[in-house]
């Protein structure tokens, strides 16, 4: 809860610095949801067998505002996103911007966008027996797509669906021994959430 909460608080503070200048907010949402990340493992010198495979599939926390002001084109959204991914083996922090195409209707909106950034993997565990884990942080530039749709409840609130999809290039190097090297890559992940985006404009 206390990561959620310094997130939250840095999207409020990077959206009131843009908000200061003739950039404006357009608005507020967060997505909840669950997120998975490839985990490939492979020997370098000799063999090492781990004791417990990477758990893969991880709760997703996102936070993002959509900015105005920046395209003359109001269906085209700049966004900023602040992502926290979290499972008992890993921890994944995100900040990314992108530019979304939304395509509003009456009732709901249907949006597609581009995003990239940088990220930050953290192992939580050692997959070897009294094996360091070596490299148990990794950081990454991370590119993404993704795809939405959102249904109006009113005027200015959106409930809404989310899917994305990540490459990156997160890696680990684990010793075993003096004579035994393997690495474990992450280097695509996705996600599915839902959530709520509040309109100013």
């Amino acid at each position: 809860m206390k990561t959620i909460n310094k997130i939250t608080l840095s999207l409020v503070l990077i959206s009131s610095l843009v908000n200061a200048g003739e950039i404006g907010i357009d608005s507020l949402g967060i997505n909840v949801g669950k997120a998975c990340i490839d985990a490939k493992q492979s020997d370098k010198i000799g063999s090492v067998v781990l004791n417990k495979s990477p758990e893969e599939k991880y709760t997703h926390f996102e936070a993002y505002t959509l900015l105005g002001g920046i395209v003359d084109d109001k269906s085209w959204k700049p966004s900023i996103n602040v992502t926290y991914n979290t499972n008992d083996d890993f921890k994944n922090y995100l900040l990314m911007v992108g530019l979304n195409k939304h395509f509003e209707y009456d009732s709901f909106n249907l949006y597609a966008g581009a995003l990239v950034g940088v990220g930050k993997l953290s192992w939580q565990y050692n997959p070897l027996n009294s094996t360091m884990i070596q490299n148990y942080k990794s950081y990454s530039p991370v590119g993404a797509i993704q795809v939405g749709a959102e249904y109006k409840i009113t005027e200015k609130l959106l409930v809404g669906l989310n899917a994305k999809y990540y490459i990156h290039e997160y890696g680990t190097s684990l010793k075993a021994t003096s004579d035994t090297l393997t690495e474990i890559t992450h280097s695509y992940g996705n996600s599915v959430s839902i959530g709520l985006r509040f309109k100013f404009e």
